[in-house]
């Protein structure tokens, strides 16, 4: 779906009753302006990249819950396209809960989310011609250098599973966990656009999405620990 998304990390297994939380906020900015310089067109660029990554995990007995948010967001402007573009927008939840009918041994259920937070547009330097085809065959022009494609908050697709989950193997330093079950996947896009130009012609071909339902089975495998009292960590 042309977003940059990385994984919501969920915390490692809670082997103690509480409870253990992390969040990493970042933010970065860049400023390059440029006046006269060989090779490089006049004017100024600017880049600002948000992100919010928090994770939570709680044990009490055999209950064991684990949940993750990311929020992720970024805007540019270049010289030659001066006005500022959506980059990255990511909004996901992921969570957890499982039960160690067995501390090694026990059911789950995963449930999940992820969107986008603000609207999607195509945005080009010159004056284009985007050609929309909706789903009941009518077709559309718009002209411009801006066309908006996405709500807020859409499209959106949910994710659950059940299953059984094994940890043959738990240390500090290397912890293995696999996971088998039935998955559920729904995503809700009804009257979302998607640029799918293929180069034929001088428009820029549209599609519309649609929402859709899938099921399957689901199998997992995750590889993580940490050293030095969590200041190294790893995660496959």
């Amino acid at each position: 779906d042309g977003r940059d998304r990385r994984a919501v990390e969920l915390p490692e297994v809670v082997t103690d009753d509480g409870l253990v939380w992390k969040i990493g906020p970042g933010l970065s900015f860049s400023f390059n302006d440029n006046q006269n310089v060989v090779g490089q067109p006049d004017g100024w660029a600017m880049t600002l990249d948000l992100a919010l990554p928090a994770s939570i995990g709680y044990r009490v007995g055999g209950h064991e819950l684990r949940g993750a948010f990311d929020g992720q967001f970024a805007a540019s402007r270049s010289t030659a396209l001066p006005e500022f573009i959506k980059s990255k927008d990511v909004f996901a939840f992921d969570a957890d809960y499982l039960y160690h009918a067995i501390e090694i041994l026990g059911p789950y259920v995963h449930f999940g989310l992820e969107t986008a937070t603000f609207p999607g547009y195509d945005t080009r330097v010159s004056t284009s011609i985007w050609a929309v085809a909706r789903r009941d065959g009518s077709a559309e022009r718009w002209t411009g250098t801006r066309f908006r494609l996405t709500d807020p908050f859409l499209p959106i697709t949910f994710r659950e599973s059940v299953g059984l989950f094994v940890h043959p193997y738990s240390s500090d330093s290397f912890t293995l966990e696999t996971r088998a079950g039935f998955g559920g996947l729904h995503t809700l896009a009804e009257g979302q656009l998607v640029v799918s130009d293929d180069g034929g012609t001088d428009d820029l071909e549209v599609k519309e999405l649609y929402s859709f339902d899938q099921a399957a089975v689901e199998m997992g495998v995750a590889l993580f620990g940490q050293y030095f009292e969590n200041k190294i960590s790893w995660r496959v």
